[in-house]
């Protein structure tokens, strides 16, 4: 087993002689689940739009094989669910790093000091 299964098949980490802590802890999901239901949770008239814009961003999405394991697990999940979305992951070769550049983005905005709290306000 590679460590970055665990990403999609997080019930591999669960020790199985341990038992719950809580009967009511549900079972860890995986990240295609995870984003799926996200996307469900949104308003109707969102989730179309939402599931032709999934962009993948950060170092671990960078893994050899990602994002073609990610679309492929999130479609065999939404089968029932998505029927009329098209979905569309978007795996941009500058990923590793977008957080960072998008945070700058952000923050080299003129309108930024408007949308942020200070420590005090806080």
């Amino acid at each position: 087993m590679k460590a970055s299964e665990v990403i999609f098949r997080p019930s591999l980490l669960d020790d199985v002689d341990k038992e719950p802590v809580n009967a009511l802890t549900p079972a860890p999901l995986g990240l295609a689940q995870l984003a799926l239901e996200s996307i469900d949770k949104c308003d109707v008239d969102l989730k179309i739009c939402l599931y032709n814009n999934i962009v993948l961003a950060g170092g671990t999405s960078m893994m050899k094989g990602f994002p073609e394991r990610f679309d492929h697990e999130l479609r065999m999940l939404a089968d029932s669910q998505a029927k009329n979305a098209d979905i569309s992951v978007h795996a941009n070769l500058n990923r590793r790093n977008s957080a960072w550049i998008g945070g700058s983005m952000l923050a080299s905005m003129s309108t930024f000091k408007d949308i942020t709290l200070t420590q005090t306000a806080y």
